[in-house]
């Protein structure tokens, strides 16, 4: 097991790097300066000669390369500069709306998961019915609707038609609803039908078949044998689940005015703010990876057979 955390964290450092490299060279390939954008937001008319000089003051007219090694050994000692457009560390800014992303992202999580297992166990139950056939509906259905129309359809309809939850903002529980729900439905709809096929799967098992031929109650069978197995891949793919919600809250914060890391990055690419678009997604690769990481080590500490097959080895 500890073989397994240090080898994943040995892929940690080359993943992050090769990201970083990625992230900076796209962005200044990308039409538009940000030194522009940093004289319109500051009500200054940007002549060339302001754009010039601005552009040297933020030390943009170096090679690309000197630009990367700097913010690279900056980084190296957890300093991963300010932001063109505040001025203000970018550590400090991004761990200030950081709270409210990870609390929407927490939020459709479990909504995501709960869901799915509750979802994919009726349309097991209900097999070849009604409820059936409305799962496999929903799940295409589902899957298919963008993210920011499904979100702006509820609040039409949920908000301002009938007046049951706030359109927007962050304040009690009540203003989270809309944007968990916006946020996890698409992917309800995707992992339910997994866990069904999944629950289909296991319940034809062998094992099954023999405990179910020696009387014991269907219920009992579901509890103690086929739901543990069934969720082991739901449980998989959990680390990918978290990886997406949390890229998707960047829609979601916009369409709900809720005040996390999704606005904060959209502002950042509209003003071109360099330093703070590089340390969210490396921050958001940081913490996927971690997450993924996680997910791999419980596995193998939930599922022996992996450890068996030889996917995972002891130390």
């Amino acid at each position: 097991m500890i073989g397994l955390m240090i080898r994943r964290l040995l892929w940690l450092f080359p993943s992050l790097l090769f990201l970083s490299i990625g992230v900076f060279w796209l962005m200044h390939i990308l039409p538009g300066s940000p030194a522009e954008a940093y004289l319109l937001n500051s009500q200054i008319p940007p002549t060339e000669e302001a754009v010039d000089t601005v552009t040297k003051d933020l030390g943009l007219d170096r090679p690309l390369y000197e630009q990367y090694w700097d913010w690279f050994t900056s980084a190296w000692q957890l300093d991963f500069g300010t932001s063109f457009y505040t001025g203000d560390s970018v550590v400090e800014e991004v761990f200030y709306y950081f709270p409210p992303t990870f609390e929407l992202t927490i939020g459709a999580f479990i909504v995501t998961m709960g869901m799915s297992v509750f979802l994919g166990t009726l349309a097991v139950v209900y097999q070849g019915r009604w409820f059936d056939w409305f799962s496999r509906l929903f799940s295409v259905g589902g899957s298919a609707l963008p993210t920011f129309w499904l979100g702006f359809l509820l609040v039409y309809f949920v908000s301002y038609q009938f007046g049951w939850l706030p359109s927007g903002g962050r304040g009690d529980w009540h203003h989270i609803i809309l944007p968990v729900l916006t946020l996890a439905i698409p992917y309800i709809s995707l992992y339910s039908r997994l866990f069904r096929t999944s629950l289909l799967e296991v319940r034809e098992r062998s094992y099954v078949t023999y405990a179910r031929a020696r009387g014991l109650r269907e219920m009992f069978l579901f509890r103690k044998h086929i739901l543990r197995h069934a969720l082991l891949p739901l449980f998989t793919v959990s680390g990918l689940a978290f990886g997406y919600l949390l890229a998707g809250t960047v829609i979601v914060e916009s369409v709900f005015s809720w005040p996390g890391m999704g606005r904060y990055m959209v502002t950042a690419i509209i003003n071109r703010d360099y330093p703070v678009i590089q340390f969210y997604i490396v921050f958001m690769g940081f913490i996927f990876i971690i997450v993924n990481m996680l997910v791999d080590v419980l596995q193998a500490w939930v599922d022996p057979r992996l450890r068996r097959q030889g996917r995972y080895r002891h130390d």
